[in-house]
């Protein structure tokens, strides 16, 4: 805000008019001459003007330099403002980034998962269940041969004398070998083959005595 100060002005014209006065009453004293009659009543009604005029401005400048602190103290507060501001544009701006950041990483994340394979076209396979035949082992001890597997899933070995359900024989730490299938083929006898390998073996019994020896 800006005053325009005129009581200067003014004060500066009174005194013109002083020193006017002046050498007017140095001239009439000199000259013997009397003063004029309106001289001094326009210099009192001149000084009375100047004096009020310098009062308004007086005012008028109180109220200019409480407006001036006012309008720094508002510049401040905006200053203030300013600053919260770009401290928030840079956050918001940060936080924009982070979110195209995480956008692009899912975008990849989703195209990754695109090029993995369908578990419908490719199904988790099923745990091997043994069968007669598979041979299994477990450290420290020989291969074992499965005899049996009963309909509950009880699996019974050669050389063992009781049967488990396979996970319990897994969590013993007894682990397929070799499949049935993988072994070699053997020959298998004809059903007139069997007949006749009985009839021998009969006959052999009935010959051998409960000592080994052959009966008379």
């Amino acid at each position: 805000m800006t005053v325009e100060f005129k009581a200067v002005e003014a004060i500066d014209s009174l005194v013109a008019l002083l020193r006017v006065a002046e050498d007017s009453a140095v001239h009439c004293w000199e000259q013997d001459e009397p003063f004029h009659p309106g001289l001094f009543p326009g210099l009192v009604l001149l000084a009375r003007f100047a004096s009020q005029r310098a009062g308004e401005e007086f005012k008028q400048a109180v109220v200019a330099a409480e407006q001036i602190r006012r309008n720094k103290n508002l510049q401040g507060e905006r200053d203030q403002l300013q600053e919260q501001l770009a401290q928030v544009t840079a956050e918001r701006d940060q936080l924009r980034e982070r979110r195209l950041a995480l956008e692009r990483q899912a975008a990849e994340l989703t195209e990754k998962l695109g090029e993995l394979p369908d578990e419908e076209d490719e199904p988790f396979p099923e745990p091997y269940q043994w069968q007669v035949g598979d041979v299994v082992e477990s450290d420290g001890e020989f291969p074992r041969l499965v005899i049996t597997r009963d309909a509950k899933g009880w699996v019974f070995f050669k050389e063992s004398a009781f049967g488990l359900p396979q996970f319990e024989w897994e969590k013993l730490g007894w682990k397929l070998h070799r499949k049935a299938s993988e072994l070699p083929d053997i020959p298998r006898f004809t059903e007139q083959q069997m007949a006749d390998f009985k009839a021998v073996m009969a006959q052999v019994s009935d010959s051998v005595g409960t000592d080994g020896e052959g009966q008379p």
